[in-house]
C-alpha cells in the first residue's frame, strides 16, 4: 500500500482525515460525519464500501460521486501498476480515494475501514480523530474468533498522539478498546457511552435525527 501510495505522490500524507473501524455502525458514523461537516461548511470527502448500486458511491467529494471518467483514466493509467505490486483491488481503490480527495483539496475527508483495522489498506492514514464504533463477531477467518481478538484488530487504528473515540456499547469491550487506545499512546481517549446522552432517535424517509 505504501509502495503504490508513493508513487501516487503520497496523496494520503495531504489529507486531513477522520478515520472510523469498527463491525457494527461505521458506515452511519461516516455518513452523519460527512453530513454535519458539510453543514458547517466545510468541502468533505468521504470514502466508504462496500457500494450499493453504483462503484463511484465509494468516493464522495462535496455529496457527490466522482465522475466516470476520472475512475477510467486512473484505471488506465495505474493498472500495470498495480499489477506489478500485486495490490489488492480494496487496496487499488483505497489508493485512488487518496488521490482523488487529495486533487480536489477538500477540508476533510472521512474515511472507512474495509476489514478489520490493524493490518486495513486505509490504516496507512495518521488521522485527527481515529474512532471504533461497535465489536461484533465477523470474518473470523481474519480478526479472530472473539470479540476481543476482533476489537484488538480494530483498535489498530489508534495511534501516538491522536485523540481515539470509541462508541462501543459492552462495558467490558469498552474498557478493552480504551486499554489498547491509551497503549497506542492516543492523547485523549473519549468513550461515548461513558460521557454523552443520546436521545431523541428519528429514521424518517429524509434522514436520520437524534440529539447528542
Amino acid at each position: 500500500m505504501e509502495a503504490f501510495l508513493h508513487t501516487l505522490g503520497d496523496p494520503h500524507r495531504q489529507l486531513r482525515t477522520l478515520h472510523v473501524a469498527g463491525t457494527n455502525g461505521k458506515g452511519s458514523v461516516c455518513a452523519t460525519l460527512e453530513s454535519v461537516l458539510r453543514a458547517k461548511g466545510l468541502s468533505v470527502a468521504a470514502y466508504t464500501s462496500p457500494h450499493l448500486v453504483d462503484f463511484r458511491e465509494r468516493f464522495i467529494i462535496d455529496g457527490r460521486p466522482v465522475d466516470p471518467e476520472r475512475i477510467v483514466a486512473f484505471v488506465d493509467r495505474w493498472t500495470p501498476e498495480v499489477e506489478r505490486l500485486g495490490a489488492t483491488f480494496f487496496e487499488a481503490t483505497t489508493a485512488m480515494a487518496f488521490e482523488f480527495f487529495a486533487e480536489a483539496g477538500v477540508d476533510i475527508a472521512v474515511i472507512e475501514t474495509g476489514l478489520g483495522g490493524r493490518l486495513d489498506a486505509t490504516n496507512v492514514l495518521t488521522p485527527l480523530v481515529a474512532g471504533v464504533t461497535g465489536i461484533a463477531i465477523d470474518h473470523v477467518e481474519y480478526l479472530g474468533v472473539t470479540c476481543e481478538e476482533i476489537a484488538f484488530e480494530k483498535a489498530g487504528i489508534f495511534k501516538a498522539g491522536i485523540p481515539a473515540v470509541i462508541g462501543e456499547s459492552d462495558a467490558a469491550i469498552r474498557a478493552l478498546l480504551a486499554t489498547l487506545a491509551r497503549e497506542h499512546g492516543a492523547v485523549r481517549v473519549r468513550l461515548v457511552h461513558d460521557e454523552l446522552g443520546l436521545r431523541g432517535v428519528e429514521v424518517r424517509p429524509d434522514g436520520t435525527r437524534f440529539q447528542l
